[in-house]
């Protein structure tokens, strides 16, 4: 080799050994890359980031053989309807076994147990048993809640235990006994971890998320089976809140009311989680005999804009794409046909007008990805359709479970959670 002037062996000897790490560090690089990728799809909570059934994720195969995408793995995690979280490359949900409740955290991957964490609590949850919450990741803690109330906080990595809050010993205040189990999941707003708790001083509460420590009540509304959200309305932090008799919006920090409007729902059944876009805030339940309403907030006042019986959301909340809404229409359970239709639907959002609607068999949950609809029927099915108010056209579909599926589905990293009441979880690939 003829060596150029001011080109030495040590030169030679130096780049040589760059090159070098540069080719052991290309895995670690990749890794870290790959890493820093699937984190950005990370669904760390009930309905992802922003609480609201939306995935940024747009590169997964909406279109599969007739038998379904692949399968990864299969587990078997209890009786309940809890949804999973996703961080981190783990999975973690929660199921019951008649006698106790286990918190699972498992191996996105490969499907094998991280940790698991089991602890007393009867199926109960009025005839539908075990837990309906998915655990709240937030950083080295996760939160959930089981169907008695039981409040607890575990370390994310471990499952070791840091602190645990009955709910149900809280003093309670009119209508608030947890007919059904309870199901909020928990949401944490900067260092305030926010529940409905049916306390006497108030229907919500804020709670210290490292201690548990009970920072505040407020609210004299009657004890739902809504989820909280936090959003910016008006530059104003704020928690909305479908309660068992009103839809109200709160202060994080203290629990002061800001406004709030009457909906009072029949067995205070209000479950599906509101939707918020700017100022306006949409809530649906069955049980609310308007249906469902759109409210835009400003100058401490709630008004609504319409009412329409359309969408009329069980369990699941509808999904808000483009300036219209999707979602699971009417009554759940097959055997009682009195309650009327049910639908896969769409509705515009500024009007409350349907624009088409289709018979599924039943309710379900569902989420939007990349403007592609994924929906897992109450029947087992898994099916992807256009998010489009132009009409219900499926990309594909295949029965990939069976018995009762109440659970919305997750898409997290080119990868499908969906499970059944039974307890089968199944993680599936369509990955790109």
């Amino acid at each position: 080799m003829r060596l150029e002037p001011g080109f030495t062996a040590c030169t030679l000897t130096g780049m040589l050994r760059f090159a070098l790490a540069l080719l052991l560090a290309g895995p670690l690089l990749h890794a870290a890359m790959h890493a820093a990728d699937t984190a950005a799809f990370d669904w760390p909570q009930w309905c992802g980031r922003l609480r609201q059934p939306l995935s940024d994720e747009s590169k997964w195969k909406r279109t599969w053989p007739a038998d379904g995408p692949r399968q990864l793995w299969r587990a078997k995690v209890g009786k309940g309807y809890a949804a999973v979280s996703v961080s981190n490359g783990r999975v973690f949900t929660a199921g019951n076994d008649g006698n106790s409740d286990t918190i699972w955290c498992l191996d996105a991957q490969s499907g094998a147990v991280v940790w698991k964490h089991s602890y007393p609590c009867q199926g109960g949850g009025g005839g539908f048993p075990g837990p309906r919450v998915a655990p709240t990741i937030d950083g080295e803690l996760l939160y959930t809640q089981n169907v008695q109330g039981t409040l607890l906080c575990l370390e994310s990595a471990t499952g070791k235990p840091r602190w645990e809050q009955d709910l149900g010993k809280l003093k309670r205040t009119r209508g608030a006994k947890f007919w059904h189990g309870a199901s909020c999941h928990p949401l944490i707003a900067g260092d305030v971890l926010i529940m409905e708790s049916g306390g006497q001083r108030g229907n919500l509460a804020g709670f210290n998320k490292l201690t548990g420590e009970l920072l505040w009540q407020s609210g004299d509304f009657k004890l739902g089976y809504g989820t909280p959200v936090h959003a910016v309305i008006n530059g104003e932090p704020t928690v909305v809140a479908f309660t068992g008799s009103a839809v109200a919006g709160l202060a994080p920090q203290d629990g002061k009311v800001r406004w709030s409007y009457p909906c009072e729902v029949e067995y205070q059944c209000s479950i599906a989680t509101p939707i918020v876009s700017a100022d306006k805030i949409f809530v649906s339940s069955y049980y609310y005999d308007q249906g469902s309403v759109l409210l835009q907030i400003g100058g401490g006042v709630a008004t609504p804009l319409w009412h329409s019986k359309e969408m009329l959301n069980h369990f699941n909340c509808s999904a808000l794409w483009q300036d219209h809404l999707y979602g699971f229409h009417g009554y759940a359970q097959k055997q009682d046909k009195s309650k009327g239709a049910t639908y896969l639907g769409c509705v515009d959002f500024k009007t409350g007008k349907l624009k088409w609607s289709h018979n599924l068999g039943g309710s379900g949950g569902l989420l939007i990805a990349g403007g592609t609809i994924l929906a897992l029927t109450e029947n087992g099915e898994l099916l992807t359709a256009e998010a489009s108010p132009a009409g219900f056209k499926v990309i594909s579909r295949a029965q990939v479970l069976g018995g009762t599926c109440w659970t919305m589905p997750v898409l997290c990293n080119g990868r499908i959670y969906c499970r059944d009441h039974a307890g089968t979880l199944l993680c599936l690939d369509v990955s790109e």
